[in-house]
């Protein structure tokens, strides 16, 4: 039966923080220690809350997705990010006290165009950490049931997102979405329709004009992409990331289509085929 995210966000409310003392242990690898920071934060905020990004990636994509030391997740209001901080402080403060870290930082504002959240050093490097962004969570998010319950962005959200960054300068600092987009079309299927509502959703134009990239951008773009290390998820080893020619391939399949629809060129309604790695008119 589906889940009403809309009514369960009526229904609860966040109650006195649950550090969840049965998950917690001092043994925690990073990976677990993620794991652990977004469970507090998935059992305290109810669904006030959505997760997304390389952490929720790593939860539906076992064996493909890229290592992460971020949380990423969206509020709707600054209300939900005071209850937010409340419980990053309680988890901070816990961890310093067993000592799994040394000091904790939190950003204390939260705007449309700055995200806030915890950095969690040791020994002078960031381990871990939770970045959080005040966006609409109305939209474009699902209910998830794995090693527990949580929200978070569906895949055509992430990849809207990740496509509306890729069209700007910001392409050339995170390369992670190109990489991300690449290893989603290979393990999902997802529809144009949804990927255009949602950028249509978020109140961005798309920088069309950026694509096709120019010789000079993709071979900036290129540099950029050879200095990303893609870590494997259990281990600090760095794992074989397609070639620059395939990614960009892969993500021009996907949003040329994206443009036309967006740009009127093109009335169909197309589903991906993560098999074949295209398009093909839905029916």
């Amino acid at each position: 039966m589906a889940v009403d995210i809309n009514v369960m966000r009526k229904s609860q409310s966040t109650v006195a923080i649950d550090l969840v003392n049965d998950k917690f242990t001092e043994k925690m690898s990073n990976i677990q220690l993620l794991d652990y920071i977004a469970l507090v934060l998935a059992r305290n905020m109810a669904s006030n809350i959505a997760f997304k990004g390389g952490w929720v990636l790593r939860q539906i994509m076992e064996g493909h997705a890229r290592a992460t030391k971020d949380v990423d997740l969206s509020v709707e209001t600054e209300k939900s990010y005071d209850e937010v901080k409340a419980v990053l402080k309680e988890i901070g403060q816990l961890l310093q006290a067993r000592g799994m870290i040394d000091e904790f930082v939190i950003k204390e504002e939260i705007k449309p165009t700055q995200s806030g959240g915890i950095t969690m050093y040791k020994d002078g490097s960031i381990v871990a950490g939770v970045d959080v962004g005040l966006h609409n969570i109305h939209y474009g998010v699902q209910h998830y049931e794995l090693n527990y319950g949580f929200d978070a962005f569906t895949i055509e959200r992430m990849l809207s997102d990740k496509i509306l960054a890729i069209l700007t300068r910001k392409r050339f600092r995170r390369t992670k979405d190109l990489y991300d987009v690449y290893a989603i079309s290979h393990v999902f299927d997802f529809s144009s329709q949804k990927i255009v509502e949602f950028m249509r959703e978020r109140g961005v134009t798309p920088e069309w004009d950026n694509i096709p990239f120019s010789a000079a951008v993709l071979e900036q773009y290129e540099i950029a992409w050879n200095k990303l290390r893609v870590q494997a998820i259990s281990t600090d080893v760095e794992v074989e990331k397609p070639s620059f020619t395939a990614a960009i391939s892969t993500f021009n399949e996907i949003a040329y289509k994206v443009k036309e629809i967006w740009l009127g060129q093109d009335s169909s309604v197309y589903e991906w085929n993560h098999n074949n790695c295209g398009w093909s008119v839905s029916e």
